[in-house]
């Protein structure tokens, strides 16, 4: 099935965003190698939605076969992370800060898509949509 490979997928960018936020904590915020058990766990906060997402998304994609390339899912995790900042500049007030999330979030983003994608399918460059896996078939 699968949605056992969009679950992992979901997991995989999940690991590579504990892992990159808790190092750059441990890096630049001068925190103790604690700070990534923390982000961790608030980290599933963050998970679950997108899992949702994810998943709504996929289901409909894999009604209608939809076939999907691997930079089309980069692609769109980018940009979600880009809408996100974008909506947080309308209530943070600190222009500075605004400036620099949004353009480190299409980073950060295509970094969790390419996590993704990689964590879900492999190697594949597209990848039909749809109730099983090819090989499954």
């Amino acid at each position: 099935m699968q949605i056992l490979y969009i679950l992992r997928g979901c997991f995989a960018a999940y690991a590579c965003a504990v892992l990159a936020i808790g190092a750059a904590e441990v890096i630049f915020g001068e925190a103790e190698i604690v700070v990534i058990g923390a982000t961790a766990v608030f980290g599933l906060f963050a998970m679950i939605p997108f899992s949702v997402i994810a998943l709504i998304l996929w289901s409909l994609m894999a009604k209608v076969q939809t076939r999907v390339r691997a930079f089309q899912a980069v692609t769109i995790c980018a940009a979600v992370f880009f809408g996100f900042a974008i909506l947080g500049a309308f209530f943070d007030a600190d222009f500075p800060a605004v400036i620099t999330v949004g353009l480190l979030s299409p980073l950060m983003g295509g970094a969790l898509g390419i996590a993704f994608w990689v964590g879900a399918f492999g190697l594949r460059r597209e990848m039909t949509m749809g109730w099983r896996m090819p090989e499954e078939s």
